[in-house]
């Protein structure tokens, strides 16, 4: 016969299972995101009310005319006929009018060393450089002749040698110099004025112009022998000829034509054998570099001419 138990059914130990933990870790995490993006969304809706810095305006004005504001100052300013020009209107009639007094100059003891010797220096230019000073009463006759000279000229009339004879007698002396003259006579000089002589050309410009004709540059010889030019010579090869005949007409041909760039260079014709056959090369001399020598290939070649800078060995 079967037993049976008379507590009832039998239940089984729950333990904790590993799947159990594992929900709850991820549940929490997931509160916690979900609650970090709260936070964060939160922040940001509040960063733009409360996050942006405020700057206190200033007390005063933001901008100031200073009071001393430097520079130079310019002239008439401030005066009645500046405000009209800046459109400010013009002021009333003035009840007073009165001149400006002049303007006050500074003493030996105000100026600096270097204006008080501009001064000084100033002060003996103007000095008279010979003869005896000229009193009060012969500067003013002398100054009357002057002017009824000037009276009695027409206006831009030409000056002629009659009207110069035709001069008062006492101007006339007054005005020539007592030496070959390179200065101005001291009486003309102490008021202004000029003489209406003509100053006398200088003797010596024509024996320097003479001399200047009589020699003549010294020629330069327009053709070199070939054994005469040195080694390393700057050439410039202007072609190759059958005969000596024809390098010389040819040279002849290109001195018209080119005549500013073969003016100073000298005629080299060089006789060489090439493959049984003699040619005659036509060269020019006197070049200072081969750099000069190459420029003066590359002119006559952009005129259609042949030219080969070449050195001599």
């Amino acid at each position: 016969m079967a037993e049976y138990q008379a507590d009832g059914r039998y239940q089984p130990v729950e333990t904790a299972s590993f799947g159990k933990i594992v929900t709850w870790v991820g549940g929490i995490l997931s509160v916690a995101m979900v609650a970090g993006v709260v936070f964060w969304g939160y922040k940001m809706v509040m960063r733009d009310v409360s996050g942006v810095p405020v700057v206190r305006a200033m007390a005063g004005d933001v901008r100031r005319m200073p009071e001393d504001a430097g520079g130079q100052t310019a002239d008439f300013q401030g005066l009645a006929v500046n405000r009209v020009a800046a459109g400010e209107g013009a002021d009333g009639a003035a009840d007073r009018v009165s001149l400006a007094p002049e303007p006050q100059r500074l003493g030996q003891e105000g100026m600096t060393e270097r204006e008080l010797a501009v001064a000084l220096r100033i002060k003996q230019d103007a000095a008279p450089t010979g003869g005896a000073d000229l009193g009060r009463d012969d500067s003013a006759a002398l100054a009357s002749l002057v002017i009824e000279g000037a009276e009695n000229t027409p206006r831009n009339a030409p000056l002629t040698e009659d009207y110069v004879d035709a001069a008062p007698e006492e101007l006339v002396e007054a005005a020539l110099p007592e030496s070959d003259g390179a200065g101005t006579p001291t009486a003309v000089a102490a008021i202004g004025a000029y003489s209406v002589r003509p100053r006398m050309r200088p003797t010596d410009l024509a024996e320097v112009r003479a001399a200047a004709i009589a020699s003549p540059p010294a020629p330069v010889q327009s053709f070199v022998a070939s054994a005469d030019v040195p080694m390393g010579t700057q050439l410039a090869q202007l072609g190759s000829f059958g005969s000596e005949e024809i390098a010389q007409q040819e040279w002849t041909r290109l001195s018209r034509k080119f005549d500013i760039y073969l003016d100073g260079k000298q005629r080299v014709i060089q006789r060489a054998e090439v493959g049984g056959r003699i040619y005659y090369r036509l060269r020019a001399m006197g070049f200072a570099s081969l750099g000069d020598t190459e420029r003066f290939c590359a002119a006559l070649v952009a005129s259609n001419a042949d030219c080969i800078a070449v050195v001599t060995r």
